[in-house]
Order: C-alpha cells, then structure tokens, then sequence
C-alpha cells in the first residue's frame, strides 16, 4: 500500500522514495499463506425410497423449508424434486 501511493505520482524524487522504502521491507519475516480453492461440494443424490419419503412428508404438510435440513440438502433441492416428481408446479 505504501509503494501504491508512492508510485501513484510517479516523478524521480517519489520513485527513489519507493525504491528506499521497498529496500527496508524485512521481507524475511513476511510470511504468505496459500489460499486454498473452495471445491464446491457434490450433490446430494436421494434414492427412490428417500425420494418417495420427501414427497409423502410434503403431501403431509412439510414445508420445503422443513425438508431441507431433514434430508440434508438446500431448499432448492427440495423444490427441484418435488418439481421432477409432479408433485408441484
């Protein structure tokens, strides 16, 4: 960030100021941390038996909402299957 705004106006006198100051970094003790990559998780598959429960506990009167956290997966999930099944619109 220093060398950003020393560089930002960048005439002889700012850039042997950038250069000095970038001389006194004690790059030694800076330590970088690799940023691992978020791998996005796999879809939860529901078997037929599991499929059937999920739309005999919405017909009972489960929300979408309620299902979720049952069978483990999003919301959206749930609707999806629900949508596949004919069981809404």
């Amino acid at each position: 960030m220093v060398l950003a705004r020393l560089f930002s106006n960048s005439t002889p006198s700012a850039l042997c100021r950038a250069i000095t100051a970038y001389r006194r970094l004690d790059l030694t003790r800076m330590s970088c941390k690799r940023v691992g990559r978020v791998h996005p998780k796999r879809a939860k598959r529901l078997g037929d038996t599991q499929l059937a429960r999920l739309v005999e506990r919405y017909e009972s009167g489960a929300t979408v909402y309620e299902l979720a956290p049952e069978f483990a997966i999003d919301r959206r999930t749930v609707s999806n299957h629900l949508k596949q099944q004919e069981v809404i619109n």
